[in-house]
């Protein structure tokens, strides 16, 4: 047993994440063996999530970097100050979006390792929603785009992310609106449902294609 697990360590050091050790028998060998799988079940996911994340930042990452570089190449030949200017101010608006995606590439990096702190406290979701919703109400208006909130009156409280339930309110709202044509409706809406809460984000916007709903959650689909 221990020269088949040492044949199945050389195998994943040179590079085969997907080999697995026999783990059937009941004795000290048995319990290596699970050991080894466990470990090596770690490593397989860990590196897999580390390719995809260098995957996600070059795919997102590679749009800001040439509008920046677009804009700086032209403000560095233009002799027009306020042409010039606008280039500037365009490069510093791809900046600060790099900025926001790193961070964001960041977090789902350690969210997928598990490596994120627990930052969960009690969240009030009423004063959250409230507060959110003031953010895209004007946004919606400007837009001709009617903007519901529906919250209950009573304090709504859950034990949360309150960074993450923001992020993802704040994602869906963005598709929310930026899907939904003029004189349509965004609503966002809370309640409590049984023990639990229900929280959503309803348009009348395009929607999404049949075709594309197996895919939903997939990354960058």
């Amino acid at each position: 047993p221990l020269l088949g697990l040492k044949h199945i360590t050389d195998q994943m050091a040179k590079g085969d994440l997907t080999v697995r050790a026999k783990s059937d028998s009941a004795d000290e060998f048995g319990s290596l063996a699970r050991a080894f799988n466990h470990m090596t079940n770690q490593v397989e996911h860990t590196i897999t999530t580390l390719k995809c994340f260098l995957a996600d930042a070059a795919h997102e990452l590679h749009t800001p970097i040439t509008a920046l570089n677009t804009n700086l190449e032209l403000a560095a030949t233009e002799h027009n100050d306020t042409t010039r200017q606008s280039y500037i101010e365009r490069a510093i608006e791809q900046l600060k979006r790099l900025e926001t995606l790193t961070n964001n590439l960041l977090i789902l990096s350690r969210i997928e390792t598990h490596s994120l702190p627990d930052e969960r406290a009690t969240v009030e979701l009423g004063a959250l929603v409230r507060e959110t919703s003031e953010l895209y109400a004007s946004q919606a208006e400007q837009m001709g785009i009617t903007f519901l909130i529906d919250v209950p009156k009573d304090a709504v409280t859950i034990i949360a992310n309150e960074a993450q339930i923001r992020r993802t309110l704040c994602n869906l709202l963005d598709n929310a609106i930026k899907f939904t044509a003029e004189n349509g409706s965004v609503e966002l809406g809370l309640k409590k449902n049984g023990s639990g809460v229900q929280l959503w984000v309803q348009d009348t916007g395009i929607g999404i294609p049949e075709e594309d709903m197996p895919y939903l959650f997939n990354r960058f689909h």
